[in-house]
Order: structure tokens, then C-alpha cells, then sequence
């Protein structure tokens, strides 16, 4: 069996990227595993490269390959597709076909957004995958309850990692599935295409066919905000959303193994102005233990978003759990 690891980014987000790849290096460095490592995109520099290349060399049983992802984004442009947050680098899985096409049917990719940290193991999400003979693997994200591409009311999968069985993903046709999601969507809005990523098409396929899908614990894809929230707080807050057990929701929130650092009303990331622990420090220091650590600029948090932070949080310390959980999904709309 392969392992593919794969990142999609522009240039802009080379510092979050090299973080998010040292990381997963020092945690894997006896995986007992060979392992691939992709990186795709449309606007990379050497120099961005060569220094990426030079932290992937010093591992044993890690190769590094770039898939240029110009191609994409002119196909993507001809679909009809809308940048993501002025980019298409969210759209990898619709080209995943291409990308992998050298690649035996026995092939297991993971999908990692660059946003991230990673402290433990997360191989055995792969191990998961396999046997379970399902296509997909991915954490439930609570926070929404409701697809933002999508008419209907249900929670996302979060995209910020996913494993694939590439044999199962290919007999299934999950790429030309997913783009009959935009045109369903399309369809929806009078030939207009309202864009949120590729998060929500993702979501939409895996409602139509949940035997396509395993949901795995958080700790592989940890959204730092649920530090906050105890189990049975967490219940309250997002109901039906709550697909976990408690055992494997309290031990996702001690050890996380996949940090995602998405920021919110609760968690403000590390790269930031006025930063939120926890994470930061560990996030600076092993920016400090690659070739990047002279890119990084911090960057600004509108005065909106933080004032919307130091009262969700003052919220949160002061008022009983049932009360901030109706304040919160009303505030959220959940």
C-alpha cells in the first residue's frame, strides 16, 4: 500500500505550510512507512521549493513531488467555478484523478489543509479507512448546522483532512459525482454558482450516499475552540450534531492528534495579532525549526472579530452552561 500526503496552497500560505509539515514530519518519524508528499500549485516560487524540499529530504521514507496547479484553475475558471478566498487552492479534490493518476488503485491519500498542526499520530485514520471499505474518512465539524451551498439543514464534514481509498474513490467516480454537486447547485440558484469550497460539495455528496463515508474521532481533525467545551456541554450546543461518544470526544479533546486551527468566535489562530492560547507558542516554535521562520509577518484581527471574542468568552466564564448555550445557538444560528 502507498500513503500520498497531499497540500494544495499558493504562495502566500508557504509559512502555515512549512509549520504544518514539520509538524507531521517530527510526528511521523518512525511511521514505518513510505510515504509521498504532494504539493499542488498554481503559483509556487523555487525558491518556496527548494527550501520545502530541503526539510522533506532530512526524513527518511518522506518524498517530495509538486503537481503544478495552473491547469486546474483554468479548467475550474471553464466550470464556472468562483474563487474561494482569492484562490482555487480549495479545490483539490477535482483534480485528484490527475494528480494521482501514476498512482496503484492500493493507494491511500491523505488530504491536509496548511492551517494546521500536528502533534500525534494520524496513520491510524488510514488504518480506519481500510477497514472499514469505506471511500472516505473525515471528523463531523459542529459548528455549522447547516451546508452553506445548500438549501438544507445538516452539519459539514470539515475538509481540512481527509483520508480516501484511491481504488474505491475511482470505481465510484467521486470526481464526476462532486461535480454533479455544482450542478445541482447551479441548478438551485438559476445558473448562478454560489461557491463556499469544496467543503460543502463534499458534504452534499456524503448526505446522498453515507455508505461513502466513515466519520472518525476529532482528535483528526481538532478544532482548537472545543478546548471550551466539556461533553455534555458540547450536547447542548449542537444537538443532533453531537455524533460522538463521550469517551472518544474527551479523549480527542486531551490528545489531540490533527489541530485545525480555523479561527471563529472562540479562537482567535496563532499567526495572528492578539492571538489565543493554547497553541501559539507551540506553533512559533516550530515555525522557529524551519527555513520559514524570517517569512513570517503577523497578521491583523479586525476590531469586529475580537470584540466578538472577548464576549463570547466573557459569556462563556460567566454565565451557567444552559445559558450560554441558548446565547451561542442563537448568536450562531444552530
Amino acid at each position: 500500500m502507498k500513503t500520498v500526503i497531499l497540500y494544495s496552497i499558493t504562495e502566500s500560505y508557504r509559512v502555515k505550510l512549512a509549520v504544518a509539515l514539520q509538524s507531521l514530519l517530527e510526528a511521523h518519524r518512525d511511521c514505518g512507512r513510505d510515504v509521498d508528499i504532494i504539493i499542488q500549485s498554481a503559483d509556487i516560487s523555487d525558491e518556496t521549493k527548494n527550501r520545502l524540499s530541503g526539510m522533506v529530504a532530512a526524513c527518511p521514507g518522506f518524498a517530495l513531488k509538486f503537481q503544478d496547479g495552473r491547469e486546474l484553475v483554468e479548467r475550474l475558471k471553464a466550470k464556472g467555478f468562483l474563487e474561494f478566498r482569492g484562490n482555487y487552492s480549495c479545490y483539490k479534490f477535482f483534480d485528484l484523478d490527475n494528480v494521482l493518476k501514476d498512482y496503484p488503485d492500493d493507494t491511500v491519500c491523505l488530504i491536509c489543509d496548511a492551517d494546521t498542526y500536528v502533534q500525534g499520530p494520524v496513520m491510524e485514520a488510514v488504518d480506519s479507512l481500510l477497514d472499514s471499505g469505506k471511500i472516505l474518512a473525515m471528523v463531523r465539524e459542529p459548528f455549522r448546522c447547516y451546508s452553506l451551498l445548500a438549501r438544507e439543514h445538516f452539519a459539514d464534514w470539515n475538509s481540512g483532512f481527509v483520508a480516501i481509498n484511491i481504488g474505491l474513490w475511482r470505481k465510484a467516480g467521486i470526481e464526476k459525482l462532486l461535480f454533479g454537486e455544482l450542478e445541482a447547485v447551479k441548478g438551485q440558484e438559476g445558473g448562478r454558482v454560489r461557491i463556499t469550497g469544496d467543503q460543502a460539495l463534499l458534504t452534499m455528496l456524503c448526505y446522498k450516499h453515507p455508505d461513502f463515508i466513515l466519520t472518525i474521532p476529532p482528535r483528526y481533525n481538532f478544532l482548537p475552540a472545543l478546548h471550551l467545551y466539556r461533553y455534555d456541554l458540547f450536547c447542548k450546543l449542537f444537538g443532533d450534531n453531537s455524533v460522538y461518544t463521550r469517551e472518544e470526544y474527551e479523549a480527542s479533546r486531551e490528545a489531540p492528534s490533527f489541530i485545525h486551527m480555523i479561527g471563529g468566535n472562540n479562537f482567535i489562530p496563532p499567526w495572528h495579532v492578539h492571538a489565543t492560547q493554547p497553541y501559539r507558542k507551540l506553533w512559533l516554535e516550530c515555525l522557529a525549526r524551519t527555513p520559514f521562520k524570517g517569512d513570517w509577518q503577523e497578521e491583523p484581527v479586525s476590531f469586529s472579530s475580537f470584540v466578538m471574542y472577548l464576549l463570547v468568552r466573557l459569556a462563556y466564564r460567566i454565565l451557567p452552561s444552559g445559558a450560554y448555550a441558548a446565547l451561542y445557538k442563537k448568536a450562531a444560528h444552530i
